[in-house]
């Protein structure tokens, strides 16, 4: 009988990171275990050392176990799972005899084999390792020591830190315009592509360049590829330069992704493009990514002076009106249409009376008119409907 062997997942070169650096090492115990009869597991821990790992794979019968193979691989600090599901060669004689018993065969083995999947998964007080395949599951877990015994193990061991593979970084980028130093901040965002970076809450430009880390999400949590620099010209034209820190695209991105889609050079070929505008005082900045992910900026010190003015925003027991003024606005809309007051003010407004306003109409101490999506620019506001340019910025119409 040919041995048989199954690689679910395999991680090409970066050898020196492809296991975890002990975050994932201990005792593990099974806590869970079921599905069919091809698809069970020791109660007996199993260990993982230097982010690797061995377990026995059984198949049941009668209540006894009996072993058909191994299951061998490594742990990513991330909790990605590496592994080879091997069958026992040669495979015992008791084995093939409990599987015939149960109509079931060798063949039925390898397909239980070809779905295995595993993962590993950080919780609060454990570390648990997650396995299965088709109907069959099992999850392994190793208690989480508290502060106090993590910090005794290591005044005990302590194990010196594995040589990450780095890649040098560019020299820096020559200065730019010096008209768009200062700091923003992120105001919105919108990504429908993998490959696009997490919004940084704060950008700095200094002597006009900027670097922006090109983070992006993965079903592992948040992975880091390189950054992207920038060089802003007077006109607000900007010159990117995006770069890696990473030799190739980690396993944790490019699992479940076709051939061509899991390198770096798919990564890098996405459109980049991001300029710098000024209207009057006001300094902003948009940055996009290929044709699905935007990214809006606003100068630190104007979007800190449209939140004070939302945040001065009168509320309605600090105005002069009255219970009997709001009353009579609600009769008012009730019993007849609003009638436009062109010497009264625009809709957003702040006002006490409904002859205060165009439209006759004083709600909550401020302006309104037929349709909510009129307020005039300048005013306050809570959502983009409220304006008639449907922009709502730090609570300003816009």
């Amino acid at each position: 009988m040919r041995g048989f062997v199954l690689s679910l997942f395999t991680i090409c070169s970066l050898a020196s990171v492809a296991v975890a650096d002990g975050k994932w090492d201990g005792s593990y115990t099974l806590d869970a275990n079921g599905g069919t009869e091809m698809c069970r597991f020791s109660k007996d821990t199993f260990q993982i050392k230097d982010g690797k790992f061995s377990i026995t794979w059984n198949i049941v019968h009668a209540d006894i176990l009996y072993p058909v193979g191994t299951i061998e691989g490594s742990i990513r600090d991330s909790g990605m799972v590496s592994f080879k599901a091997r069958l026992l060669e040669p495979f015992p004689a008791k084995a093939r005899e409990r599987l015939e018993e149960m109509d079931d065969s060798m063949k039925d083995l390898r397909e239980v084999a070809e779905k295995m999947t595993m993962r590993g998964q950080m919780m609060k007080r454990s570390r648990d390792i997650n396995w299965n395949s088709g109907n069959c599951y099992a999850r392994w877990n190793a208690e989480i020591p508290d502060e106090a015994e993590a910090e005794a193990e290591e005044e005990v061991e302590v194990k010196p830190a594995k040589k990450a593979v780095k890649v040098k970084a560019p020299s820096p980028l020559a200065a730019g315009a010096k008209k768009w130093d200062t700091s923003y901040v992120h105001t919105s965002d919108f990504s429908d592509d993998w490959r696009c970076p997490v919004s940084v809450e704060k950008l700095t430009v200094k002597h006009g360049t900027f670097s922006i880390p090109w983070v992006v999400n993965s079903s592992y949590g948040e992975i880091s590829l390189g950054q992207i620099d920038g060089s802003i010209s007077a006109s607000g034209k900007v010159t990117l330069r995006p770069w890696f820190s990473v030799a190739e695209l980690p396993p944790e991105l490019a699992e479940h992704r076709k051939a061509k889609e899991a390198s770096l050079d798919y990564v890098a070929a996405i459109t980049k493009s991001m300029t710098f505008e000024k209207d009057g005082a006001t300094r902003s900045a948009t940055m996009k990514i290929g044709k699905s992910c935007e990214y809006s900026f606003l100068a630190s010190a104007v979007a800190a002076k449209r939140r004070a003015v939302w945040a001065s925003r009168p509320s309605p027991s600090q105005s002069p009106s009255t219970s009997s003024s709001s009353s009579s606005s609600s009769s008012s809309s009730s019993s007849s249409p609003r009638v436009k007051n062109s010497s009264g003010k625009p809709n957003g407004a702040s006002c006490s009376w409904n002859s205060d306003c165009q439209s006759e109409n004083c709600d909550d101490n401020r302006c309104e008119g037929d349709d909510d999506k009129d307020f005039a620019e300048g005013y306050a506001c809570e959502w983009s409907s409220d304006c008639a340019s449907h922009e709502c910025s730090f609570g300003k119409c816009e």
